[in-house]
């Protein structure tokens, strides 16, 4: 029974030889398997802990109830990665994208004149459209139509997004806006952002969780902390549980369609990025793996936007946890299980300074920034519409605007060898345009 059970989640031989990039040659029987995706699972946990801190602060700032967000994260993520484990089988990690929160709090619910249920609702029918997309077996098609320089683009304009965004929300101060500087919230910005560098450069596991922590924890010395009397109360997620409303409709339903857009090409380039050179791309299944991967992600964040949280995303730190010798859903299980024990710290929130999630997040978003160094090795015809991109997206706060506009001025400048999908791509955003100018007002 046993050995039935195992080889449910190790499809071919318990007992085989892979070829590991950057390790050594290894013989793995079931036992030393099992072992090494437990380790592999909590250090992945340990690298993108910080989710569930930095997912409920940031959106906060839409309005949301921040106990009601980190009960939706802590149980969307669980569901994720549970699927991931015994229906995908990779040790590949889904929860919250750090790019879409951003994306939620200063584009969407600002354009729904604050009105987070409405953005909620294409957040819901955009985790529909990825379904039906990877039902279609669509996401290789959409992704060639994308050259790498627009990539590259796209991917450093939502990262410059993303750090206007957190400092944004970090409560620092623009003296310039007449807002006062908070000396405070500097500090602890500054500080944990040198953490997290710190942790970087001497490769700490856990970097990005050890600094929220420490931060947090000299942020309220001296200061006499009231410890809650209450564990969790799942019942808080009633606040925004259905909360979905279609008042808006063919609006809200061009934004999801942008938003579906986003979450394939991010989650199918970084499981490319992750899988490359490892024994995960090289088994017949994986195609197939790739595809209920993304209907994973379409899943939960259908799922998410009923209980209260933006669009899920893959992460790029299931990395680590490749390294460490993942390498079936195993660990992925783990992670699952360890997101839902994560609902114990929920009335911990409260302790937690803006500033210092917020820093955590400025940090993502210039690692996801610095991608767009590439871009100086291409040819200017290739070159300059992603730069267009790049400058775009942070300064129009909308990252399909951006891409688009990148897209048309690429078909300008290489008309005569571009590939049919992307001409196809480039109608798409010409209606889209037209739609935003007819029915969005402009």
């Amino acid at each position: 029974m046993i050995r039935h059970h195992l080889k449910a989640f190790f499809p071919h031989q318990t007992t085989h030889r892979l070829t590991l990039t950057a390790l050594e040659d290894v013989t793995l029987n079931t036992a030393h398997t099992i072992w090494k995706e437990c380790a592999a699972g909590l250090t992945t946990f340990i690298m993108m802990a910080y989710a569930l801190i930095v997912n409920p602060l940031i959106l906060a700032h839409a309005g949301l109830p921040l106990h009601t967000v980190f009960l939706a994260t802590c149980i969307t993520s669980a569901i994720a990665c549970l699927l991931m484990g015994l229906w995908v089988r990779l040790p590949i990690m889904i929860a919250p994208s750090m790019a879409i929160n951003s994306y939620f709090v200063a584009h969407l619910v600002p354009f729904y004149q604050g009105q987070w249920r409405q953005a909620l609702t294409a957040v819901m029918l955009s985790g529909f459209i990825l379904m039906l997309i990877a039902y279609l077996k669509w996401p290789r098609h959409i992704i060639k139509a994308l050259p790498e320089s627009l990539m590259l683009g796209t991917m450093s304009g939502i990262g410059l997004f993303m750090m206007w965004v957190a400092l944004d929300a970090s409560g620092i101060g623009y003296p310039w806006h007449h807002w006062p500087v908070n000396p405070q919230a500097i500090f602890n910005f500054s500080l944990t952002c040198l953490l997290i560098q710190l942790g970087q450069h001497y490769r700490i596991p856990g970097h990005f969780l050890i600094s929220l922590v420490l931060v947090t924890l000299a942020a309220n010395l001296g200061f006499k902390t009231h410890v809650p009397s209450s564990v969790v109360d799942l019942t808080q997620v009633t606040t925004t549980l259905n909360q979905i409303d279609f008042r808006w409709g063919f609006r809200t339903l061009v934004h999801a369609l942008v938003l579906a857009g986003l979450i394939v090409f991010d989650s199918t380039s970084t499981l490319h990025t992750l899988t490359e050179n490892t024994p995960l791309k090289t088994t017949s299944a994986f195609a197939q793996q790739q595809r209920l991967t993304l209907m994973t992600t379409g899943f939960t964040t259908l799922l998410g936007a009923h209980l209260g949280t933006s669009n899920m995303g893959i992460y790029f730190e299931s990395a680590s946890g490749i390294s460490a010798g993942g390498r079936t859903g195993w660990s992925a299980l783990l992670v699952g299980a360890c997101f839902l024990a994560s609902l114990l710290l929920g009335p911990y929130l409260s302790y937690i300074p803006n500033s210092v999630p917020t820093a955590a997040l400025f940090m993502i978003a210039f690692s996801i920034a610095k991608r767009g160094v590439k871009l100086k090795n291409m040819p200017f015809c290739q070159a300059a519409p992603a730069c267009l991109v790049l400058i775009s997206i942070p300064a129009f706060h909308a990252i399909a605007d951006g891409l688009g506009l990148g897209v048309l001025t690429y078909l300008a400048l290489n008309a005569k060898k571009t590939a049919m999908n992307t001409w196809i791509l480039g109608a798409v955003f010409v209606i889209y345009f037209l739609v935003r100018l007819i029915y969005l007002g402009g």
